[in-house]
Order: C-alpha cells, then sequence, then structure tokens
C-alpha cells in the first residue's frame, strides 16, 4: 500500500490489512453476509501492487487480496480506501477501471493458459473504505449509475 498520505485513520487501515489474519476480520465484518458465508476458513493472501491511477495516489491507495470459496475457486477482494473527506460519485467507475486491470493481470499472469484464464474469471468483491466525515450518498454499485430500467 503507498505511504501516503499520514493521517491517522490511514494508519490504521493500513496496519489492519498488513496482517493476514487481522485483513480477514475487517474484510469479513464489511462484507454481505451472503458473500461472507461462501467464503473458505483459510486467511486470505495480500498480493503484491496497487491498481489505482497514480494521479490518485495522494487520495486513495488500494490492497488486493486472493481468497477461497468453499467449492475451492479463488476470489479476489480488492480495497479500496477512500482518503476524502467528501463523498465522490465517481467511485463506481473508478472500481469498474480497477477490476478491469486486475482481470488483466490475473489472465496475462502467465504465458499458457490465459484464454482459458480469460473465460473463467475469478469474482472480484469490492470493498470501498471511506473515511470522510459526510455520510456516504453515492450508488454502492455500477448498477446503480446505469440509467435503464
Amino acid at each position: 500500500m503507498a505511504d501516503h498520505p499520514k493521517t491517522p485513520h490511514d494508519s490504521l487501515i493500513q496496519k489492519l490489512l498488513e496482517s493476514p489474519q487481522r485483513a480477514s476480520v475487517v474484510l469479513r465484518e464489511n462484507m454481505p453476509k451472503a458473500v461472507r458465508e461462501r467464503l473458505a476458513d483459510d486467511l486470505p493472501e495480500p498480493l503484491p501492487g496497487s491498481f489505482v491511477e497514480p494521479s490518485l495516489r495522494k487520495t486513495y491507495s488500494d490492497r488486493l487480496f486472493r481468497a477461497w470459496l468453499q467449492d475451492g475457486c479463488p476470489v479476489f477482494i480488492y480495497v479500496l480506501i477512500e482518503h476524502k473527506s467528501d463523498p465522490e460519485p465517481k467511485t463506481p467507475l473508478q472500481l469498474l477501471g480497477y477490476m478491469q486491470r486486475i482481470w488483466l493481470r490475473y489472465v496475462e499472469d502467465e504465458r499458457e493458459g490465459q484464454a482459458e484464464r480469460a473465460r473463467n474469471l475469478p469474482p472480484i468483491i469490492p470493498l470501498v473504505i471511506y473515511n470522510g466525515s459526510r455520510e456516504w450518498n453515492m450508488p454502492l454499485s455500477l448498477l446503480d449509475c446505469i440509467k435503464a430500467d
């Protein structure tokens, strides 16, 4: 995770997500029950890298974990920590871009088997941790942003 900005909230979240044991608690407590119940008991594995655009790294940091579902399938848990003081209406679109980068890295990770991996993408569970003072009143999913019935 990036070393910026230095605030007590940021430091706390970064420390909580450093340890797989603590990260497991934070992630599970902040997921919908239906998702949490499908996860295997194994600890999440922190993965290297950031998917936040360089121009946004002053206000966002992120962390990617690999976990497993009870049926043995992998799942990515993507944590986006927003360091802004106000809710950001473009967050669902930004998450979509980060998710695309995660899937591209997954597909291109090895030369062999890319077509198979591209047809069998693991789910990504996005989790936004927002520490602003105003209530988050923005859409919670990309579907909520699409104007269609």
